[in-house]
This record gives structure tokens, C-alpha cells and sequence, in this order.
């Protein structure tokens, strides 16, 4: 579903349960949010992207594409 965010986390060598840890959720929640099960809230994103990916756009990372 956020095939730049997964692209960029693997660039980085960084994991999902890296994210969860950012976030403060369960691992659970993460996949959820990654499969387009739930939605990212602007606060997570703006989390993921000052945390691990500052010189990124919040458009490019959480651009949806369709499985």
C-alpha cells in the first residue's frame, strides 16, 4: 500500500518494528497500517518522516498505490 515508505525503510535498513517503536504501537497496528487496514494519522506521519526520513516529503512517503 506505501510501496515508497517500505521502499525507503528498506534504503535505510530499517524494519516495521522500527516504526512501531517510533510510534509507540504494537507491531500489529503497524502491519495494519501498512496494508491499508487502518490509517497512518498526520501526527504518525509527520513522526516517520522527522524521525527517520527528514529530507523526504510526506506526499512521496505515504503515496498510496494499489495491490
Amino acid at each position: 500500500m506505501y510501496k515508497n515508505l517500505e521502499a525507503e525503510l528498506a534504503r535505510f535498513n530499517l524494519t516495521k518494528g522500527d516504526i512501531a517503536k517510533d510510534l509507540e504501537l504494537s507491531y500489529g497496528t503497524i502491519i495494519n497500517k501498512f496494508k491499508g487496514k487502518q490509517d497512518f494519522t498526520l501526527g504518525e506521519a509527520f513522526i516517520i518522516k522527522n524521525k527517520r526520513f527528514s529530507n523526504l516529503t510526506i506526499e512521496y512517503l505515504f503515496e498510496r498505490s494499489e495491490e
